[in-house]
């Protein structure tokens, strides 16, 4: 399986602010209704955290929320600090292959902060783009600013796609299209994500799944019905509260009522989420309802479900594995020029910490899971987050463990999906060919036959692929078990090294 793209989005926003410190942090005037409409035409995803608000609770304020952020909250998030009220990103997603084609996202900037000293934190320049000022980060990304207290990010580094955006937002021009994004913006909620999926839903695919796989033939008695069904779907919404306990609804829209087949519309999406080894144990046992045309599943998460989902929201990049330099003082005419340099100590403690949280989060995970093949995309995003950590002050033996789990967690992520793993447990080794595809995910409802070289063929051997991938998991199961064995030797040994 492909895995969601590596678009250092929040990584690098935050890492822009960070530089300067958060002594008095500009008021963001603009709305998140306004800042929604600012997002590119093409954006088919928003996710917005209203950060601000979960601090507040009662919860957050029990459990110090705000001192622990990255521990408690978002278990490692890349550098998410408290004193941004919210955050709204928008992206471009292909569910066909799973991959995230660009990212873009405006955020408030502290006072003062200027281009020039964006640029001399990160070692590059100012350039113009289409005679806005901007500034390239690491060839990754373009950031710029959209007023004196709003700056926007563009991912991936594309010139021309940056530019256009950026010449939008300078016009003042509301540039997203989506109707039902723009209604789904507008709900309220501690953490919203939603996804436009008009016309993504292949009917001839689908149609062909109910009736030739196993999982799904229950169905084909009614595939008339429900065929029309799905693919009328015009997206999803997933409302995350924290309270006392951390309640989700999940809201998914469709062009006509949903009536009788509410409980199959639920059956399909577990399956979905299976397929993309994105399982959330709470979902199986939700409550489920209809409305005319919107199917709403309502559950309570716990904080390692809630870390899971929270995990999509940075799509941090793979970094290099080497320790990020502390970036240079900005010359700023405010105090933040003063802001004090990391404890080491602290820093390498933090670090452990927050990797520490993910190994107990994905063994939660996979205790809870019916199919341990369902967390496949869980592993692969928590080695991705771990990549995203700040690492200025950690020492480089905990950077090295950092690195070995990721390793580990990609490496188990691959063997779940059928990919042969080598394990050398002597030399505390894991081999694995990271360009290896077995396929597994050329059928599927959004037409994914055909985007690549097909694993399907049209008279259908769905059934046969799906033995396949069995077999081929269930090879890789003493591996997994191995590696697993390998985190918690090497969690151990950190542990001991930083008594």
């Amino acid at each position: 399986m492909t895995c969601l793209s590596q678009h250092p989005l929040y990584a690098l926003a935050f890492a822009v602010i960070l530089s300067f410190g958060f002594a008095n942090p500009a008021s963001c005037q603009t709305t998140i209704a306004d800042r929604v409409e600012m997002l590119p035409s093409g954006t088919n995803t928003i996710t917005i955290v209203r950060l601000s608000e979960i601090l507040e609770t009662n919860r957050a304020i029990e459990e110090e929320w705000e001192a622990q952020l990255e521990e408690r909250f978002l278990s490692g998030a890349a550098a998410i600090p408290p004193h941004i009220d919210n955050m709204v990103v928008g992206s471009l997603l292909h569910l066909t292959v799973l991959e995230e084609v660009w990212s873009a996202s405006t955020f408030p900037l502290p006072s003062g902060t200027t281009m020039e000293a964006i640029a001399k934190a990160h070692n590059t320049t100012v350039e113009s783009l289409l005679g806005r000022d901007s500034v390239r980060i690491d060839d990754r990304a373009y950031v710029t600013t959209v007023s004196s207290d709003l700056a926007a990010v563009y991912v991936p580094a594309h010139r021309q796609d940056a530019a256009r955006w950026f010449r939008s937002l300078t016009s003042g021009a509301k540039s997203l299209t989506s109707e039902y994004l723009k209604t789904a913006a507008s709900t309220e909620g501690h953490v919203v994500m939603m996804i436009d999926l008009t016309a993504m839903v292949d009917p001839v695919v689908f149609r062909r799944q109910l009736k030739e796989e196993s999982r799904y033939k229950k169905f084909a008695s009614v595939a008339d019905t429900l065929v029309p069904l799905i693919a009328g779907v015009h997206g999803a919404k997933l409302v995350m509260n924290v309270d006392d306990k951390i309640s989700a609804k999940l809201d998914i829209e469709f062009d006509s009522d949903v009536g009788q087949s509410v409980f199959s519309v639920k059956a399909i999406l577990l399956a979905i989420l299976d397929d993309l080894g994105a399982s959330i144990s709470e979902l199986t046992s939700a409550e489920i309802s209809a409305d005319g045309p919107v199917a709403t599943l309502k559950c309570d998460l716990s904080e390692s479900s809630f870390r899971q989902i929270v995990s999509l929201i940075s799509l941090p990049p793979k970094t290099s594995h080497e320790s990020v330099p502390t970036p240079p003082e900005p010359e700023l005419t405010s105090p933040v020029t003063n802001k004090r340099q990391p404890d080491p100590a602290k820093a390498t403690a933090d670090y452990v910490k927050a990797i520490n949280k993910m190994i107990d989060d994905l063994e939660v995970a996979n205790r809870r899971a019916n199919n341990y093949e369902r967390t496949i995309l869980w592993h692969e995003k928590f080695a991705d987050r771990i990549d995203a950590l700040d690492r200025t002050g950690v020492s480089s033996i905990a950077v090295e463990y950092g690195e070995k789990i990721a390793n580990a967690f990609r490496a188990i992520a691959a063997s779940l999906q059928g990919q042969q793993v080598e394990v050398n447990t002597q030399q505390r080794s894991i081999v694995y060919n990271t360009q290896y595809d077995p396929g597994w995910v050329e059928a599927s409802i959004w037409g994914g036959v055909g985007v690549r070289n097909p694993s399907v063929n049209v008279t259908s051997n769905l059934e046969e692929v799906r033995r396949n991938q069995a077999a081929a998991v269930a090879a890789g199961s003493k591996d997994r078990i191995a590696i697993w064995q390998m985190i918690r030797d090497e969690r151990s040994r950190m542990s001991r090294g930083t008594e």
